[in-house]
């Protein structure tokens, strides 16, 4: 990437997050700066005072004070998130005392704060909506009365009506702003996949066979985090119908065996992660579950090229998860409950839909894993299908090209010239980094 000019205009980048993690939200946070450092803006990216430092050209990284004890935080809504978060509004509030910002960029709850900065600084700013924060305040023990969630859409939709553009990662959520706001430009950037490019195939391939111990076993995997919402414990019920059906299955040629593996369950979810083993035990189904803990995203490419099928049994939602592009990518078969979060990206055309009951899991996995002449060129099909939607729709140049047009407004202030030089094959080396 081209070195920015130190007199380039600065934005105010605020993430509510820990970074770097190696997780959904910094690593899309990572994709969207470098972007926006392409345009020829410089960035101070403001986040928690958790995470690894990372280099990066054109951007700053501020930390928010430290909360005595909190070394970690959820993901969702939590008393300790609610502690960072007002921390990182008072080291947000001397920034600008500091630094002239053309603007100012507010992840997620961080918007309220972008837009108070914004007001009294009298410049404009930009939301992201990396989730759709009314949902994950309803499904919250802590935040998840109605006379909360109903304040905070009264606060949302002033944040929305009162920027200068709104940027989401799934369509569902640039509709809503739009219905908030019409004369509010909304865009969507869906995630970056990880990418599929894995050195080293077929050593890496044995390697990880042998670690799961598959033998002649076909592999399901879930990547991702345990929240509840995922539907790992649906999942872990389901495969275990599955597996008593294909016991009672009187031709052993017709049996498929599976092995069901559980990529995901980082520090904060060893409780979670200890039910779910819990629950495989009870179920029977302990020999066939690997749960594999957490992964480092540079490793996932691996364990999804090794996969004969891979599975999303998410429960509700309307922002499509990472991990359902990253599957896109990887050439895989894809099962997916047919929920908004997932059918506003797939559908019957490029992956086995089921819904959330048991015999419809069991249905779809059985139809992965047909055999015959007519599946197997169906299976195909739908391979095909997601690989063009991935590759045409959900790629780098789509999620650039929405940050572009929401930093429209402002654009006039950078290096035309510059921008114009920056080539395909620098957007290329983004995607791959990703």
């Amino acid at each position: 990437m081209r070195d920015v000019l130190r007199s380039a205009p600065r934005i105010l980048f605020i993430s509510p997050q820990p970074f770097m993690a190696d997780r959904g939200s910094p690593l899309r946070v990572k994709n969207t700066v470098e972007v926006i450092t392409s345009f020829g803006f410089e960035v101070d990216l403001l986040s928690y005072p958790l995470g690894s430092d990372v280099c990066i050209n054109g951007v700053r990284i501020y930390r928010g004070f430290k909360i005595p004890l909190v070394k970690k935080v959820p993901i969702g809504p939590s008393f300790r998130k609610c502690a960072l978060d007002l921390a990182l509004f008072f080291r947000a509030m001397s920034l600008p005392r500091k630094n002239a910002y053309v603007a100012i960029h507010g992840i997620e709850e961080a918007a309220i704060i972008a837009a108070t900065l914004a007001r009294k600084h009298e410049i404009p700013y930009f939301m992201d909506m990396h989730s759709a924060m009314r949902e994950q305040l309803e499904k919250s023990r802590f935040y998840g009365s109605p006379p909360i969630v109903q304040r905070f859409d009264k606060i949302e939709a002033w944040c929305i009506r009162n920027s200068s553009g709104v940027v989401t990662v799934a369509d569902a959520m640039t509709e809503r702003s739009r219905s908030i706001a019409p004369k509010v430009p909304a865009y969507t950037a869906t995630d970056l996949p990880f990418s599929s490019e894995v050195p080293h195939t077929s050593y890496l391939e044995s390697r990880i066979r042998r670690e799961l111990n598959l033998d002649d076993a076909k592999l399901m995997l879930y990547t991702g985090n345990l929240a509840s919402y995922q539907g790992i414990e649906f999942l872990i019920r389901a495969f275990a119908n599955y597996c008593s059906r294909q016991s009672e299955t009187a031709c052993d040629k017709q049996k498929k065996r599976v092995v069901l593996a559980i990529v995901g369950g980082g520090t904060e979810e060893e409780r979670t992660l200890l039910s779910y083993m819990a629950l495989a035990q009870k179920l029977g189904v302990a020999d066939d579950v690997r749960f594999l803990g957490f992964k480092p995203s540079s490793e996932v490419p691996h364990y999804l090229q090794v996969a004969d099928i891979l599975v999303s049994p998410r429960l509700s939602g309307s922002n499509t998860p990472l991990k359902i592009y990253s599957y896109m990518a990887a050439e895989k078969p894809i099962l997916a409950s047919r929920i908004l979060s997932h059918t506003q990206v797939l559908s019957d055309e490029c992956s086995y839909l089921f819904d959330l009951d048991e015999e419809s899991f069991c249905e779809a996995l059985t139809q992965s894993l047909d055999s015959s002449a007519i599946a197997f060129a169906r299976r195909k099909q739908l391979i095909q299908k997601s690989k063009e939607l991935v590759e045409t729709r959900f790629g780098f140049a789509n999620f650039r090209q929405a940050l572009y047009e929401l930093y429209k407004p402002i654009m006039h202030l950078v290096d035309v010239e510059a921008l114009s030089s920056f080539d395909n094959s620098q957007q290329v080396a983004y995607a791959s980094e990703s």
